[in-house]
């Protein structure tokens, strides 16, 4: 059987990559009265989360949701292969993605730029039925039983179609990407290019008024550090930001920047460590550093041209 866990009453984190890329996508499946899943994981791997529910005893007729952070094939991927098997459920979107799951051929191309071989291995998304996706706009509620509803929440920055989700009963913010990766206690920014810092901290900052006391990573695991793990993750983003900027205006090249990240960014450096044998997130660091490098220098010509 795949590894899953139970975080909380009537809530699990089903490991979907395991055995073959364990630790690596953590999908979330919220059991109540009807059942939320959050963030299926790529389609390489969605025959795992079928065998998840069957072993958990959940009639797949009561799947009434899967939840998408974002549009990224290494979470939303499975959405559209598993919508063939759970016939009652619907996928949640921003509604900016709404698109790219009806027709995901941009999105498959933009993701083999980015990804190249990588993309190969997570697997091609498939079209989906535009009757089987609902656009999720920001505050929107959606009530599993009398006494369970998730709230949905647009956090932009790691994405322009980032939506975060939260249970208020459980105080636990399901975070995608919005939040970083985060392995053993250690975090990671996952900042890739086109990544916008100012809407990632307006969107910390906006989940910080929720005040969750769990923190459910897709990029692994959870944690219970909650409002504290999302004011590291705001320094950490800052703090790579201010390095990133005075390396480049020094001319210095990215494996400089990178060593001094490591050496100043302590969390970074764990994580690092912790995933020293995991290709996947050891790509995503990298993606990262790119992200702020192009954020930097297109400020840097921006600030050149206005001069």
């Amino acid at each position: 059987m795949r590894y899953f866990e139970k975080i909380y009453d009537q809530v699990f984190l089903v490991d979907v990559g395991a055995p073959e890329l364990p630790q690596t996508f953590s999908c979330y499946v919220i059991i109540g009265e009807q059942v939320m899943i959050i963030d299926p994981g790529p389609p390489r791997y969605y025959k795992n989360l079928l065998n998840a529910l069957d072993f958990l005893g959940i009639d797949r007729k009561l799947v009434k949701y899967i939840a998408l952070t974002h549009i990224h094939i290494d979470h939303a991927g499975a959405a559209s292969l598993l919508i063939k098997a759970l016939p009652n459920a619907r996928i949640l979107v921003h509604p900016s993605g709404v698109k790219h799951l009806i027709d995901p051929t941009r999105l498959w191309v933009s993701t083999r730029e980015v990804l190249g071989d990588i993309a190969d291995f997570l697997g091609v998304p498939e079209p989906v039925n535009k009757e089987k996706i609902v656009a999720v706009e920001d505050y929107s509620l959606f009530h599993l039983n009398d006494n369970q509803t998730v709230l949905a929440l647009h956090t932009p920055g790691h994405a322009r179609h980032h939506v975060s989700f939260f249970i208020k009963e459980e105080h636990i913010l399901f975070a995608g990407d919005s939040v970083g990766l985060y392995v053993y206690d250690s975090s990671a920014p996952t900042t890739p290019p086109l990544f916008k810092l100012d809407l990632a901290l307006k969107s910390l900052r906006k989940m910080l008024r929720l005040n969750p006391s769990i923190i459910a990573y897709t990029h692994f695991g959870y944690s219970r550090g909650g409002c504290g793990d999302i004011i590291k993750y705001y320094g950490q983003l800052n703090l790579w930001y201010d390095i990133v900027k005075e390396l480049i205006i020094k001319n210095c090249g990215e494996d400089d920047i990178f060593v001094t990240l490591l050496r100043e960014d302590k969390l970074a450096s764990t994580f690092l460590h912790n995933i020293r044998d995991n290709w996947f997130l050891k790509d995503a660091i990298e993606r990262s550093l790119q992200g702020f490098m192009q954020l930097v220098l297109s400020e840097e010509d921006k600030f050149r041209s206005s001069s």
